[in-house]
């Protein structure tokens, strides 16, 4: 299954610019 791949790599992402910006902070 690459759902936990998808998902690392979203939360990556998701980590990333939304971490810079201050959107999502986890």
């Amino acid at each position: 299954k690459n759902d936990i791949a998808l998902d690392k790599l979203s939360v990556k992402e998701y980590e990333d610019p939304f971490s810079d910006g201050g959107f999502r902070t986890r």
